[in-house]
């Protein structure tokens, strides 16, 4: 939905992200629907565990893997490197449906112990519950979720509640869905330059999205999307509402390629200016809004996917109203042999606020994350995967850091 756009990085720093699934109509892994997510890493399933009368399939899932962390405490001139063991365990349950009625739980619970710096210990998790009805008026579909992980701007723990009421119809030349949600996010800790409670938020949105569908997999529509957020009463930013228009474009650009573009603007008001500073004259805060993204699907299971965004986001510091999110992602699946594949993901992440400190600098924040590794399926239920990542930060307020993560891990799913 619109309101999502740009979508920069939620998922900690150290997890990988799902590589996209493609229209290619081989049944891989990454396409299989009975395929299970193991932290990203979609494995089959090495049985079929179904409860009594075979109205549930469960499927429990585990991550054991060292790794090695050339700065975990993300400091500026780098801290001592440090082993790390990682152990992650959840499950994914399933319900065989009852005529259109689908249930689906997915929860996983992470773990990670530093050898030298526990202070850098700690769980995370995610867990996910999803009721979908898929009848002949449409798809219905409510979706509550929970994540506790480090947020990748700020390096502290935090907390994401997410509830979405949702639902879509597909008539013969017409695609479109409407969505309710309401969000929260807590964070955990303090940093040097916000409080625990300072960027607390709750969001409440709402969508509504439709497209004409045409020939050779294209579609012209638009997006609109609305918002109220709210913050603690403790917090020196200003609550906003929101609005966000978009028009799409979907292509298909040859057989294996195709191409959706997103462009409209997004308004904000702000209770107030920035620190109550008419000077900074950000109350109302309009920009542009783009989203492109192109998908390439060489062969089974070698794809690419190049995703341009730019928009509104909220601001990085603990005062400012907003602040403007430029973001390029690439990432892609190469097929090596018949269970070896080679992975990777770069992103480059761009965070300028409206306004400037009290100090009179203008925070400008550049992320630049780019992971790879191998994916090696042992076997049905069984894969080994082995990855590199670089992490860097450079900011024009805030500490610069560097931190490099090498790890081997082990993925199982029952």
């Amino acid at each position: 939905m619109a309101a999502d756009l740009p979508a920069g990085p939620l998922a900690a720093a150290d997890r990988p992200a799902d590589i996209p699934r493609t229209f290619l109509s081989d049944p891989e892994p990454e396409q299989d629907p009975r395929s299970v997510s193991v932290d990203g890493f979609r494995l089959l399933p090495l049985g079929d565990l179904s409860s009594p009368g075979g109205s549930w399939t469960v499927h429990p899932k585990a991550v054991l893997g060292a790794a090695w962390d050339a700065n975990p405490l993300t400091v500026e001139r780098g801290a001592r490197a440090d082993s790390q063991l990682r152990l992650s365990a959840g499950a994914e349950i399933r319900s065989a449906g009852r005529e259109a009625l689908r249930l689906e739980l997915d929860g996983m619970l992470r773990m990670r112990r530093y050898a030298d710096t526990p202070q850098r210990n700690g769980s995370s998790g995610e867990t996910t519950a999803r009721l979908m009805h898929d009848g002949d008026a449409g798809l219905a579909s409510v979706e509550a979720s929970f994540i506790r992980a480090i947020d990748p701007l700020y390096q502290v723990w935090r907390d994401d509640w997410r509830g979405t009421a949702a639902f879509a119809r597909e008539l013969r030349r017409w695609r479109w869905r409407a969505e309710a949600t309401a969000a929260a996010t807590s964070f955990r800790e303090a940093t040097p330059f916000f409080g625990e409670d300072a960027r607390d938020s709750t969001r409440l949105g709402l969508g509504l999205s439709a497209v004409a569908l045409a020939g050779a997999g294209s579609a012209v529509g638009g997006e609109i999307a609305l918002e109220d957020l709210r913050r603690d009463g403790s917090s020196p930013a200003n609550p906003h509402r929101a609005a966000t228009l978009l028009m799409r474009w979907r292509h298909g650009l040859g057989d294996r390629t195709a191409a959706d573009l997103r462009l409209g603007g997004t308004i904000r008001l702000h209770e107030a200016d920035t620190r109550d500073d008419a000077a900074n004259d950000d109350r109302v805060a309009a920009a542009p809004v783009a989203n492109l993204r192109l998908d390439w699907a060489a062969e089974t299971r070698s794809t690419a996917s190049l995703i341009l965004s730019t928009g509104l986001v909220d601001g990085i510091t603990a005062t400012s109203n907003a602040a403007r999110l430029d973001e390029a992602v690439l990432q892609g699946r190469l097929r090596l042999a018949d269970r070896l594949d080679l992975v990777g993901r770069l992103r480059l992440s761009r965070y300028e606020c409206l306004a400037p400190e009290i100090s009179g600098s203008t925070e400008t924040a550049i992320d630049r994350h780019a992971r790879g590794g191998f994916e090696y399926r042992l076997r049905d239920g069984l894969g080994l995967r082995t990855w590199a990542e670089l992490q860097r930060r450079t900011s024009t307020t805030g500490p610069d850091y560097d931190r490099v993560l090498l790890a081997l891990e082990l993925a199982v799913v029952l």
